[in-house]
């Protein structure tokens, strides 16, 4: 089985869906600097958030048709060495995308591995879906040091 170099190409949906705190954008609108299907104006003095982040689609999970400007979903996952727990944040690029089966899919899969899952809705706060056993006040923590109230919903399995 070959590997598949992925890139971005003209996707961009994180430059929707992500917070850049030193270009002072909020998540769930285009950046300033996003050029529709060409990329990023600034790319190469882009913020280090943007030059460290990759999605997991890049990362090789899913079908190569399943780029997040075609599915609406962004998909993250932060280790637990930052957080103290891991967290899998599913990011909507296009209202009502987080209840897609893909989005579903997903959710499932993660959680029943015992992993936080974070639901990023563009117009609403995001929701923590806790597996049993799991602590998340560091996670809901680092959501309030950025301004950001979760809602959190602790599930059986």
């Amino acid at each position: 089985m070959l590997f598949e170099l992925r890139t971005c190409g003209t996707c961009g949906a994180c430059c929707k869906t992500h917070f850049v705190h030193e270009l002072d954008k909020p998540g769930g609108q285009w950046c300033k600097y996003r050029l529709p299907g060409r990329g990023c104006q600034i790319y190469g003095h882009h913020p280090r958030a943007c030059k460290t982040f990759r999605c997991q689609w890049l990362l090789g999970r899913g079908e190569v048709e399943e780029r997040p400007d075609r599915t609406h979903l962004v998909l993250d996952f932060i280790g637990g060495e930052k957080l103290g727990e891991p967290l899998f944040l599913i990011w909507e690029v296009k209202r009502g995308m987080l209840r897609s089966p893909l989005a579903r899919e997903a959710e499932v899969d993660v959680f029943d591995q015992g992993i936080v899952v974070c639901r990023m809705p563009l117009a609403k706060q995001p929701t923590l879906i806790v597996p049993p056993g799991r602590q998340p006040e560091k996670i809901i923590e680092a959501f309030k040091s950025v301004g950001i109230n979760v809602n959190v919903c602790y599930r059986t399995a």
